[in-house]
């Protein structure tokens, strides 16, 4: 199988998202031979590194949710970055709750920020400072977003994850030389992650194994429970699963998984992160978030239909921010907007110039917490289009009015933990937006948390 799909992976590897990602997962053998031309970035996989601690995500949001459980091995007590700090807040006075603070109500160490990581390193006295820690990803966002924050910390190495069949080949980087004692203690895995190989290998050498943040989506629990016997095959290396839900536990015994805790959403207790202050236009700012195929259109044509054409005008006191999902699409978007007749103007332009017309199109990247800062009505994408919805903890930290689609199959545990989230089908966004003066503030009940039987559960296979 691998054979066949040798030419399919080269052809993909040539493309922009997998250029880095493919060949460093899928050819890993050639890269020792690149060290002769870049010694920094060619290291090889954990080469002189023997890790207690391995976590394992797989794309970006995964490793924003591991970040808090690295705050606490790192055991950092860095303040928050400053633009995090000033970010804009909305007046809870109009709120049906204030927001509540995650990180505030648990004591917990905060979270290590990729804007000052470099020049934060672990604490000299940290009872984890000898602690080596080997962070593995798939994409090459999720890499991105790892060696950004984590590379100071000597004691951290970030590596792509190498496909199964060559991973028997690195084992022997787990074991101290002298003695062929395996060190690694603990292997912790995000989400869905459910590769054989990965957690064949840490049995094989003895750790204990966990899965992390773990969800099934009921638009995938048939196909999960169509090959049950492969994955209780898995879940039979699997001490210990920690799990979104009650309902995604539920679907995790089935599949023979066991010692099964529901502790929430680890996305729930990351701060988003805002890397530039923006000033909010003077007016009322609808945002898309997020917006895949159809929904730009089906979102502009709401707002037609509610308001007229007269909102996207000058005197018009409206304004629309949308962005893509995928940057790929920014163009295509840009020329339905033209297709409409309508004004608009992109963010790559510059910031001075994002809210001279009505509709502002976000065609750059990295955009998303920095509006929601400034919005107040959150439309949130894919979950129009059925696509499983987004993250809602992120509009809802923020107190925005959050409208979203009622595709939300990926999203179902975090939507839980917000209130006054408006779930519509298509045909209800006009009325919504006719109606927006009306609709509450949306805000996070953090009002229970199991994370210290997490990190209780880390600390207890790492003494």
């Amino acid at each position: 199988m691998y054979i066949i799909s040798l030419p399919l992976l080269v052809l993909t590897s040539f493309k922009r998202k997998h250029r880095v990602s493919i060949p460093r997962r899928f050819f890993p053998f050639v890269f020792p031979l690149l060290r002769a031309f870049d010694k920094k970035t060619y290291i090889g996989f954990c080469k002189d590194f023997s890790p207690q601690v391995w976590l394992h995500a797989c794309s970006y949001g995964e490793v924003k949710s591991l970040q808090f459980i690295m705050s606490h091995l790192l055991d950092t007590n860095q303040t928050q970055s400053k633009d995090f700090a000033q970010s804009k807040q909305k007046d809870s006075k109009d709120c049906a709750q204030p927001l509540p603070s995650l990180s505030n109500s648990l004591h917990l160490p905060n979270l290590p920020h990729s804007q000052n990581s470099p020049h934060s390193p672990p604490p000299t006295n940290s009872p984890h400072k000898n602690l080596q820690i080997l962070l593995t990803t798939i994409t090459h966002t999720g890499y991105t977003l790892a060696k950004e924050t984590y590379a100071s910390y000597p004691n951290v190495r970030v590596e792509f994850l190498p496909f199964e069949i060559f991973l028997p080949f690195y084992a022997k980087r787990f074991f101290i030389n002298s003695s062929k004692i395996s060190c690694l203690n603990l292997l912790c895995v995000f989400e869905a992650e459910l590769w054989l190989g990965l957690f064949s290998l840490a049995k094989c050498l003895n750790s204990h194994t966990m899965l992390l943040n773990a969800r099934i989506s009921s638009r995938s629990y048939p196909r999960y429970k169509r090959f049950s016997f492969f994955y209780r095959h898995i879940f039979a290396l699997v001490d210990s699963v920690f799990a979104q839900s009650d309902e995604d536990k539920a679907k995790l015994e089935s599949l023979g998984a066991k010692n099964i805790q529901a502790i929430g959403n680890l996305k729930a207790y990351n701060p988003p992160t805002i890397t530039k202050n923006y000033d909010k236009p003077k007016g009322t700012l609808f945002l898309a978030a997020s917006t895949h195929n159809g929904e730009e259109e089906l979102i502009i044509d709401a707002f037609l239909s509610a308001f007229g054409k007269e909102c996207f005008s000058k005197k018009s006191d409206i304004f629309l921010a949308i962005i893509p999902r995928h940057p790929e699409r920014f163009d295509e978007v840009a020329k339905l907007i033209e297709s409409k007749n309508l004004a608009f103007s992109c963010l790559s332009q510059g910031y001075e110039k994002a809210f001279c017309e009505k509709i502002l199109l976000i065609d750059t990247l990295g955009e998303l917490n920095n509006f929601y800062a400034i919005a107040d009505i959150s439309i949130l994408g894919g979950s129009f289009a059925k696509e499983g919805g987004h993250n809602p903890l992120e509009p809802a930290h923020f107190q925005n009015v959050l409208i979203s689609g009622e595709h939300i199959f990926n999203q179902k545990a975090l939507f839980t933990m917000v209130q006054n989230a408006y779930i519509i089908k298509q045909n209800e966004l006009e009325s919504s937006l006719k109606n927006y003066k009306n609709l509450a503030k949306s805000y996070i009940d953090s009002t229970h948390s199991n994370l210290p039987q997490l990190l209780e559960s880390i600390d207890k296979y790492l003494a």
